[in-house]
């Protein structure tokens, strides 16, 4: 359940693994945001345009995760624009090719996200970028809540369907806000960026 190598063997996940990865998944979250948000001020110290300092963080954040999820979003657009029964969208899903939709809907969102990274740089919102990127891994928890079956029923989602209670979720979206309550403009008592 990382793109860093670890040591022993493969073993099969249990339930109760997969809801304790699940659990934990903000935490990474917030150790790649922190890669990005620190990447984009690299970049951004180093005088590169906005969109290239956006693109750059964005390129590093793909790199951080080996584009998992880049790979799962295609595929699920891909399944999703099939307009086929659910049965031909899962089959699609699970074919691990990009295909029209996919592809289009990456170059949108990867445009968008390198010029909101961009635009959060230019403006000096370093905890903001980290935030960003942090507080997206909540939904993970979220989207694991318990009563909501899996659409597929083989894999890691449904494994992990049903694991997380709303104590887990009302914690992390708590911790997300808590977060981000600084980056918002005119909050008073708004913290100043640690970085010059």
């Amino acid at each position: 359940m990382t793109v860093l190598p670890t040591p022993g063997s493969p073993r099969e996940f249990t339930r109760a693994d997969g809801a304790r990865i699940i659990r934990l998944v903000p935490i990474t979250g917030a150790v790649v945001g922190a890669a990005v948000a620190a990447l984009a001020w690299v970049a951004h110290a180093a005088g590169l345009p906005a969109v290239l300092v956006g693109a750059l963080a964005i390129g590093g954040a793909a790199l951080f995760t080996r584009g998992m999820h880049l790979d799962g979003f295609a595929d699920c657009v891909d399944g999703l624009g099939s307009y086929g029964s659910p049965e031909r969208a899962r089959e699609i899903m699970r074919q691990g090719t990009v295909g029209p939709f996919g592809a289009a809907a990456l170059v949108l969102l990867l445009l968008g996200e390198a010029a909101a990274v961009g635009a959060l740089a230019g403006r000096g919102q370093w905890l903001a970028i980290g935030v960003a990127v942090g507080a997206a891994r909540v939904a993970a928890v979220l989207g694991c809540r318990r009563g909501w079956a899996p659409s597929n029923p083989d894999g890691f989602g449904a494994l992990t369907a049903g694991t997380q209670g709303v104590l887990a979720q009302v914690f992390w979206c708590v911790l997300a806000l808590a977060a981000a309550a600084p980056t918002v403009p005119g909050t008073p008592g708004r913290a100043r960026s640690p970085w010059p």
